[in-house]
């Protein structure tokens, strides 16, 4: 929905060539971008639990190995001492998840 919205303005701004528009969009941006970290998504932990936890180890935001092409992160371990991997990821012998970006 945030996209969807944000590509309307953008639209608008490619046909109408209103320097305004363009700014309103950037706006439009940097006020989701800052609603959806600061305000949704620390409500999400506590809605949906241990299923979230899940998700955020294999998101990877913010993990970038220094551009190299690859994202890292430690994953949680399941009891069997393997961790739980997305598809297409690989483990490193120190543990933590390559995902080709």
């Amino acid at each position: 929905m945030y996209l969807a919205a944000l590509l309307v303005v953008i639209e608008q701004a490619l046909i109408l060539g209103r320097l305004d528009l363009w700014l309103y969009a950037g706006g439009i941006w940097v006020i989701t971008i800052g609603f959806v970290r600061w305000i949704e998504e620390p409500s999400l932990p506590t809605q949906f639990g241990v299923d979230y936890e899940t998700y955020r180890a294999r998101c990877l935001r913010g993990c970038h190995d220094g551009g190299h092409g690859t994202l890292r992160r430690r994953l949680p371990r399941s009891g069997d001492g393997r961790s739980a991997l997305a598809v297409g990821c690989e483990e490193d012998a120190d543990g933590l998840v390559r995902v080709a970006v």
